[in-house]
């Protein structure tokens, strides 16, 4: 998951003009990582409601 083309494997410094020295990719991949680890502390039970009447 790339959030922006500089991200994506096999990206190269030539990609961008910003790249190698660009600290906005560090913080994206940085931000990327908090992100996922927030969504895992939930499950998908988590987010449903806490009773569902199935009809018989």
């Amino acid at each position: 998951m790339a959030l922006v083309f500089c991200m994506k494997d096999g990206t190269t410094n030539d990609a961008c003009p910003l790249l190698p020295s660009c600290r906005l990719r560090k913080l994206f991949f940085k931000a990327q990582k908090s992100f996922l680890a927030s969504l895992n502390e939930s499950t998908l039970a988590d987010l449903l409601p806490v009773k569902i009447a199935l009809p018989k």
